[in-house]
């Protein structure tokens, strides 16, 4: 800040708040390498300590020691970039190559016996749990919501749309690809893509029950190839 009390933006220059990496451009780069790093230096670690590696120990020692630190406070960081995603994703595909006999076995294969999902599908639950929070008003998010989910919610005609009323419209924007994924934007298809039975749930409780017969596996890979047309 200079002696006009005008902010001054150093080049790229980072700053770390409650262990997550912000940078000035945006991008979660260093963030996703800090998180990764963290994540396989105790994956290691584990590996090391265990020598009887069966697919419930490793999934229970994962799920408790690994996986929470490709996810602390996800909803802010949540990678976008293809290379930033496979960086994190690899965390889990390493995890689970530890068990023997799933070793041989294709990723998405080990991840159906082990009863998991890609880390994408869980950011994108973590966002719709995130967003149904919001929707509901448990949380209030001091950025001007009330304004923002009275313009993004369809109203009208469309209303009588089978689910129409919760529908979401995303911020338009030109030229600043970060901003396309911050989280009141990101969530827009995948919010939109909930049955109405799912997004009227009453209770965070069965919200999430009822998001178990959602296959959100295809949500992801439906906003993936959208997002191969930008």
């Amino acid at each position: 800040m200079n002696n006009n009390n005008t902010l001054m933006e150093t080049e790229k220059s980072k700053l770390k708040d409650i262990g997550v990496y912000i940078s000035s451009d945006l991008k979660w780069a260093k963030q996703v390498k800090y998180a990764a790093s963290k994540a396989n230096s105790i994956l290691s670690l584990l590996n090391n300590t265990f020598k009887y590696k069966d697919k419930d120990l490793i999934k229970t020692l994962y799920c408790t020691y690994v996986r929470p630190n490709l996810e602390f406070s996800i909803q802010a960081w949540s990678p976008y970039y293809t290379k930033d995603i496979n960086e994190l994703e690899k965390v889990q595909r390493r995890a689970t190559k530890m068990i023997p006999e799933l070793r041989h076995l294709e990723y998405k294969k080990r991840l159906e016996i082990l009863g998991l999902t890609t880390l994408e599908t869980r950011r994108l639950r973590c966002d719709l749990i995130q967003q149904f929070k919001i929707f509901k008003g448990i949380e209030i998010i001091d950025i001007k919501q009330n304004q923002t989910m009275n313009s993004i919610c369809s109203s009208g005609p469309a209303a009588n749309i089978r689910g129409a009323k919760h529908r979401m419209k995303p911020e338009l924007v030109r030229n600043c690809l970060k901003r396309q994924y911050f989280f009141s934007n990101r969530v827009v298809d995948g919010w939109n893509s909930l049955p109405a039975e799912v997004v009227q749930s009453t209770t965070v409780k069965s919200f999430k029950l009822n998001l178990q017969s959602v296959d959100l596996e295809a949500i992801t890979n439906k906003i993936k190839t959208k997002k191969a047309y930008y």
